[in-house]
């Protein structure tokens, strides 16, 4: 490796490029006791900036971060907060012994570095959860990071109806409301999916309105070119300012996801040129193509629509993505609307609609046009999926 690169994981450590204005805002946010909705599309580096805001080490509070995308059930959500809280007490001794009594009703079965381990019991974990809280008070302020929280959601209406996922999410919003327990915690959610068009399309946006949108936009160009100059230190490296500016025209949606798999394919190139260590235009377009011959940095795009959609919304979706795809200028809002007609969708083309924006596919032009927001995959879509 000569490019400080990372792909498909979250960037932590050395390999995260922080965004001080991001940490500052939403330390900015928690310090007023708000509850934080963290809205993003696909491949904006959220779970790397969730991930890495531990290292801040903000005085007053305690964060845990918790991946939620597996989950199906209320019960099995909470439990995992709960198990969590048990392990971080643990570690406290004299709040530890204040509550004997609770890790005797809930047959704590096991204590140690691999976590705690609940033997044989049916509980309530949403009520025993509040109770311990209530019970403790250890200082800090407990900061719950519910990463991929939309996918939760989701996976709970699938399996389980759109009246327990309303619960659901009525259980989240009472938990944040309780006088005495947001002392002592608050939440910050996020998802890759938009978690209000998900309480809209079941009709529960009340359940989410007391929470804090805090969005977390594309690099400015300032941002992707200082990020390009720390990913590609390397000695005798030519990569002039003009040729970094190309690859962000060429790019035009700066996103880290999208600058981290051209310039591995940059490095590929570098590599088998041997001693040669200078990017020029040529290699920013053959590292490009290359990249968007490799279906696997792109197809996620469009397996998340086939997870999300079915039947005939599926194939609206897709009809959308395709004749916005095979057009420079984009689709008009009236081309739109006759495919709307065509598969008698009604008012759920809007949710759709605002789901595409909200998870990065598309947007609004200056001339009021629908298209890509990025231009690379604008084109791994004409050549992959539209027909």
């Amino acid at each position: 490796m000569i490019f400080k690169t990372i792909i498909g994981s979250a960037a932590e450590g050395d390999f995260y490029f922080p965004r001080p204005h991001l940490n500052i805002r939403l330390k900015k946010y928690l310090d007023t006791n708000s509850n934080v909705l963290l809205s993003a599309p696909r491949r904006v580096g959220k779970t790397s900036f969730l991930k890495n805001l531990k290292n801040d080490q903000w005085s007053g509070y305690f964060i845990k971060y918790h991946n939620t995308e597996s989950i199906n059930s209320s019960n099995e959500f909470f439990k995992r907060l709960y198990k969590s809280l048990l392990e971080e007490l643990s570690t406290h001794q004299s709040i530890w012994k204040n509550i004997g009594d609770t890790l005797k009703r809930n047959r704590i079965e096991k204590i140690g570095g691999d976590g705690i381990e609940l033997k044989g019991v049916n509980l309530d974990y949403y009520e025993e959860l509040k109770q311990l809280l209530k019970k403790v008070n250890y200082g800090d302020k407990l900061v719950f990071i519910i990463d991929e929280f939309s996918e939760t959601v989701e996976n709970i209406i699938n399996d389980h109806g759109e009246s327990l996922g309303k619960n659901f999410l009525h259980q989240n919003r009472e938990l944040r409301q309780d006088k005495d327990l947001s002392k002592k915690m608050q939440f910050i959610y996020c998802g890759s999916i938009g978690l209000g068009n998900i309480a809209e399309r079941i009709g529960a946006t009340k359940t989410i309105n007391d929470l804090t949108d805090f969005p977390i936009p594309a690099f400015s160009e300032e941002e992707a070119l200082a990020m390009i100059s720390e990913v590609t230190v390397l000695p005798k490296l030519i990569f002039e300012k003009k040729t970094q500016k190309y690859l962000l025209d060429r790019m035009s949606w700066l996103m880290p996801y999208y600058i981290q798999i051209i310039l591995d394919e940059v490095e590929t190139i570098l590599l088998q040129n041997g001693s040669k260590r200078e990017v020029a235009k040529e290699i920013i377009d053959q590292a490009i193509n290359l990249a968007l011959d490799k279906r696997n940095y792109f197809e996620h795009w469009h397996n998340r629509l086939r997870t999300a959609f079915k039947g005939e919304e599926y194939t609206f979706t897709k009809e959308v993505l395709n004749v916005i795809s095979k057009s420079e200028s984009g689709a008009t809002k009236i081309e739109i609307f006759d495919l709307t007609a065509k598969y008698e969708l009604g008012e759920e083309h809007g949710i759709i609609l605002r789901t595409l924006e909200y998870d990065g596919y598309i947007n609004l032009n200056a001339e009021n046009n629908f298209t890509f927001n990025s231009p690379l995959l604008k084109i791994w879509w004409e050549r992959n999926i539209a027909i």
